[in-house]
């Protein structure tokens, strides 16, 4: 799950991982929300700085999911403690962004939860 509001930042990696991994894409917290109820991910790519909120709120609700933050800013000790890595836009190439993401997945895709 890539949570990212930056379109062209999301069409960026989207190519690059094509054919190693399926991408979906949350541009808000809401859309993040809504994904994380109807699937189970193998990694959660999270933008701390959205249009609607903090991706920090998302944390709590990844579970068990890897999760690599990309953003701008340094992110707290606190959020840097309970992620797998934190990277950061302006200090990292496309192909270390690329490599970070496939060193953690242990599949490729997405999995349907299934519904009661």
């Amino acid at each position: 799950l890539h949570v990212e509001d930056d379109h062209d930042l999301t069409q960026v990696l989207a190519e690059a991982l094509r054919g190693q991994a399926v991408i979906v894409s949350a541009p808000t917290l809401a859309a993040a929300r809504h994904h994380l109820k109807l699937s189970r991910f193998s990694l959660m790519l999270l933008d701390l700085a959205l249009s609607d909120g903090s991706g920090a709120e998302l944390l709590d609700l990844a579970g068990n999911i890897p999760v690599i933050t990309l953003s701008a800013k340094e992110p707290s000790p606190d959020i840097q403690r309970r992620v797998m890595a934190s990277l950061i836009k302006s200090r990292v190439s496309e192909m270390e962004v690329i490599n970070k993401i496939l060193s953690v997945l242990p599949y490729k895709g997405v999995e349907r939860r299934k519904t009661p």
